[in-house]
């Protein structure tokens, strides 16, 4: 197999595993809740979810859209969101491959990403997240663009 299929290969769930984790940001950042404690659970019966229910995209697929728990529907939000991020991730691999750069705008667009999120289902952008977004424009500018990468 390509060498380049092989990284594809393993981009794919690592872009699944931080939308997962960019969800819990858009939910829990302005609910003022813990990314840590408690483990994730369903918004609307509070039943923790177990490992299988967290995998992205597979688990709302297996589940039919409803919790496994109180059978309400999960929004469609989560696997798009869960998708466009995956292909946001692929794409940025396939400009910049396996370099600094690479990661730095995955961390940029993934802080877009949840600022995007929060405020479209929020209607609010916690300030400290712009600063982080502003500082890390800064750098790019500075450190790429200006040195004409």
């Amino acid at each position: 197999m390509e060498l380049l299929n092989i990284w594809v290969i393993l981009f794919i769930p690592a872009g699944l595993i931080l939308v997962s984790f960019l969800h819990l940001c858009i939910y829990r950042i302005p609910s003022k809740i813990s990314g840590v404690w408690p483990c994730s659970f369903c918004p609307n019966c509070r039943m923790n979810l177990t490992w299988w229910q967290n995998i992205p995209i597979v688990s709302f697929l297996i589940l039919k859209g409803r919790c496994f728990y109180c059978h309400e529907k999960i929004s469609y939000r989560y696997p798009l969101v869960e998708f466009i991020t995956t292909m946001v991730t692929l794409s940025l691999y396939f400009h910049f491959h396996n370099s600094g750069t690479f990661l730095f705008y995955l961390l940029f667009f993934s802080g877009m990403i949840v600022i995007g999120g929060i405020d479209i289902f929020h209607q609010r952008i916690p300030n400290i997240l712009i600063l982080i977004i502003l500082i890390m424009g800064i750098i790019l500018n500075y450190f790429l663009v200006s040195r004409g990468n």
